[in-house]
């Protein structure tokens, strides 16, 4: 050790804490005022290190103040403080640690607020306290809000960039625990908590959180339990923004895309989902809630809502609890009756093949079912789907498939529509289409050649949802007369 450190070193160990500090501010002052040496960086660290509360708070302030300065590079302050805490021999020390990585992590963003990143997760100065135990959990969600609420002014989206790679290590590289996963709950829905604060703001970190749900693991109900609660917290605080945003007239168009995404997001996890009791039916409810909701505040039917409808229909195939079936069909019906209603939106029954479409079949199966409530859903939605059936031109002037640019490409239900779209304008016949409809013979609808060449896909779906409603009139005529 240099001789011009140690006295001040040993004052350090007298047991009074106003001439600890002073001695600790002595021995910065040398530090800032000559050469860079080994011999400053460890009087520094013994600083630290040192077993008294005065001496370690105060020598983290200067540390930061030399920084602030210019006088220590930050990821070298930083390397120091990640040591020091790492190595504490008290759980005291860690808020104080904690902190003080936080300021000079802020300071750093603040100078390169598109450039203060790390090579790979392990090095993000949220990620190395995080690896220092459970201990550090509570201080570090409050480093994360204060982080948030300190930088603001700089754009959320550059703050939710820097935060996403600390974000993916706590849900996919931190072992899984029941502290792990109550961090990551309390993380999440703390930031979402943030929001609603700031909803100009809100948008970005709504987004950043969403792209993170699919990361979650769901192997069993417990997990998926965790999940849905991060979908509850998010949609709640989503809400919020909403109707505050509304209220304010600003950023509402992207702030409904954002839901969208949120809720599409969740039902693509639907097979998770039936690991949890009622969990398929909670994320529908939810999803049918969020939606009346945007259609109250007056938003508009918006062509991104084709892809969630679309997330639907692999959900409706799968389930054979009557339950989920009335869920979805009940929301699927909101939906096609929101777009028919929508004088601003996509306008009512178009003449191009429509995404609603799909559901045909699969309400067609429906409409005999035993429950009085999914039948009488589904007859409301297949006389909507007939209409639009009805109403397609079967022969456009135009054989040309549209873009589909809104659709998600992870979707199943989207690409079942793309074939389904493919083959419509392939041949606008359609005699992929009516083979199916020709199987169910209760109708008297057969596929004889004379029949392919006369009749197009969609009269012959109407032809045959007109001769089932004709069979429910019937039985119910007889059932009057009977009784």
């Amino acid at each position: 050790m240099d001789s011009s450190y140690a006295p001040l070193l040993e004052k350090i160990r007298i047991p009074q804490p106003s001439l600890q500090k002073l001695a600790v501010i002595s021995i910065f002052d040398k530090f800032r005022s000559a050469q860079p040496s080994n011999h400053g960086q460890d009087a520094v660290s013994r600083c630290l290190r040192s077993a008294s509360p005065a001496v370690v708070d105060q020598s983290t302030r200067e540390l930061c103040r030399l920084v602030k300065d210019s006088k220590l590079d930050i990821s070298t302050a930083l390397l120091e403080l990640q040591s020091a805490l790492e190595d504490s021999p008290s759980p005291q020390f860690t808020g104080v640690f904690i902190k003080a990585i936080g300021l000079l992590t802020r300071l750093g963003f603040e100078e390169k607020p598109h450039s203060f990143r790390f090579n790979s997760s392990e090095n993000h100065p949220f990620v190395k306290i995080l690896s220092c135990g459970t201990e550090v959990q509570g201080e570090l969600v409050k480093q994360v809000i204060v982080f948030m609420t300190k930088c603001k002014h700089l754009g959320m989206e550059a703050i939710c960039d820097f935060l996403g790679p600390f974000l993916n290590y706590c849900i996919v590289k931190v072992p899984s625990s029941s502290s792990s996963s109550a961090f990551v709950r309390n993380l999440m829905s703390t930031m979402a908590a943030f929001c609603c604060s700031f909803p100009l703001e809100a948008v970005p970190i709504i987004k950043l959180l969403t792209c993170r749900l699919k990361y979650f693991p769901s192997n069993n109900a417990e997990e998926v339990t965790n999940v849905s609660y991060i979908f509850e917290c998010l949609v709640d605080a989503y809400l919020v923004v909403l109707r505050q945003l509304v209220g304010m007239g600003s950023l509402v168009h992207e702030a409904q895309l954002c839901g969208l995404a949120l809720l599409e997001a969740v039902l693509l996890q639907h097979r998770d989902f039936v690991k949890c009791s009622g969990g398929v039916e909670k994320i529908l409810d939810v999803t049918r809630h969020t939606l009346a909701v945007q259609k109250e505040l007056g938003l508009n039917y918006v062509t991104e809502l084709s892809s969630l409808m679309l997330s639907l229909f692999p959900i409706l195939v799968h389930s054979e609890l009557e339950h989920e079936q009335y869920s979805i069909l009940k929301l699927v019906l909101f939906l096609s009756r929101w777009k028919n209603d929508d004088e601003h939106g996509i306008g009512a029954f178009p003449s191009q093949l429509s995404e609603e479409l799909l559901f045909i079949f699969p309400v067609l199966a429906l409409v005999s079912s035993p429950s009085r409530f999914v039948k009488q859903t589904a007859t409301d939605l297949l006389s909507i789907l007939g209409k639009i059936a009805s109403n397609l031109m079967i022969s456009p002037k135009e054989k040309r498939v549209p873009d589909g640019k809104h659709l998600s490409i992870a979707s199943p239900g989207s690409i079942v529509f793309r074939f389904l779209r493919n083959l419509w304008f392939e041949d606008q016949l359609s005699l992929h289409g009516l083979i199916y409809v020709s199987l169910f013979p209760d109708c008297g609808v057969y596929g004889t050649e004379e029949h392919f060449q006369l009749n197009a896909w969609a009269s012959s779906v109407k032809e045959y949802y007109l001769g089932i409603i004709g069979k429910q009139k019937s039985t119910s005529i007889i059932s009057v007369r009977n009784a």
